[in-house]
């Protein structure tokens, strides 16, 4: 197929895929939105539909089957599915990360070695998430990855771009930095105590 046949190919079929999204779309929605939020289906769909307008298949019998509405609604029921599942499990991710304060749990972690762990005082999971809402909101997501137990070196060092010997290196050197956070908390918790109208009129000391 020559360069001018395979551009003519793609137009015809984005207007073919344009076509398809007008007609089907109201369709796809009606049969999932009983069972699915409403948000996660028209995400999908947005998301079915751009990804087959960059890639189109290159078998017309494939593009056929493609654009047929049983077809696309189980697409889309597959990436809602999917969806929800990635989402659930991250949420537990976080759970387990804000209510542990683990980094994983792999052989190599050593819970001394943590930062969120070494030395005193200790932080309990209410602690550990006001830290982290505390940092910029771009961080927020990637320090709880960094704080989940089940977060292990080679699947963290592949969501993060990098080996599992950089990935221990940021791991050691986020935990570090939400350590602290928490230490300045605490210290101003501390000191907001000493300086209060009731300790200053008792002469009660508050032990750091």
């Amino acid at each position: 197929m020559t360069e001018s046949h395979r551009d003519a190919a793609d137009e015809q079929w984005g207007r073919r895929l344009e076509t398809a999204y007008r007609e089907h779309r109201e369709l796809i929605v009606n049969l999932l939105r009983r069972r699915y939020p409403m948000q996660a289906i028209e995400d999908a769909v947005q998301e079915l539909f751009t990804r087959w307008l960059v890639r189109a298949p290159s078998s017309s019998v494939t593009r056929e089957i493609m654009l047929r509405p049983a077809y696309l609604v189980h697409c889309v029921r597959k990436r809602v599915i999917r969806t929800l599942v990635d989402d659930e499990h991250h949420r537990l991710l976080r759970n387990r990360a804000t209510d542990r304060g683990a980094i994983d749990s792999s052989e190599g972690t050593k819970r001394g070695s943590d930062p969120a762990h070494c030395e005193e005082p200790q932080f309990d999971s209410a602690q550990l998430n006001d830290a982290i809402d505390r940092l910029p909101p771009h961080q927020q997501e990637v320090m709880r990855a960094l704080c989940s137990e089940n977060l292990r070196r080679h699947e963290s060092g592949r969501a993060f771009g990098c080996t599992e010997d950089c990935f221990g290196v940021r791991r050691h050197r986020g935990l570090e930095k939400l350590r602290e956070v928490l230490t300045h908390r605490a210290a101003d918790h501390v000191r907001v105590g000493r300086n209060s109208p009731s300790a200053r009129s008792t002469g009660a000391t508050v032990a750091p």
